[in-house]
């Protein structure tokens, strides 16, 4: 689903602090691998979407964070 560089845009995205960050029904932020989104405490959750400017570094251009 995403390459490790999307994956590393993702989860940087979520604890950047410029954003909010994606969570589960519960509030808990999510964390991003190869297969989509998981949240660390609901086991069954899985979310397989993104906005395409999260995954490819077009969110740190927004606040100049280069």
């Amino acid at each position: 689903m995403w390459t490790d560089d999307q994956v590393k845009s993702l989860n940087e995205y979520q604890v950047c602090g410029y954003y909010h960050q994606f969570t589960c029904g519960h509030g808990h932020d999510l964390v991003a691998n190869n297969d989509g989104w998981y949240c660390p405490e609901c086991p069954d959750y899985k979310q397989d979407w993104c906005h395409a400017w999260m995954a490819n570094w077009e969110w740190k251009k927004l606040y100049e964070l280069d």
